[in-house]
């Protein structure tokens, strides 16, 4: 459940911040942001996807 947790404050925390950081302190355009949120969730889903399959593979026990 920690796990689980963790994983969806970190994507809340990323659909609620993201705009205002990438806009405000890096300059990025308006219209360019869409695709810089849609590479970070993509990123965050691959990296899940890795680690249930790393977790399936080795075990609970292993990968902590």
């Amino acid at each position: 459940m920690g796990a689980g947790g963790f994983y969806y404050v970190g994507m809340y925390a990323y659909i609620a911040g993201s705009p205002f950081a990438f806009i405000t302190y890096h300059h990025v355009p308006a219209h360019y942001y869409g695709f810089i949120f849609g590479s970070g969730i993509l990123g965050i889903t691959v990296a899940n996807t890795i680690n249930m399959r790393i977790v399936n593979r080795l075990g609970i026990d292993k990968t902590l």
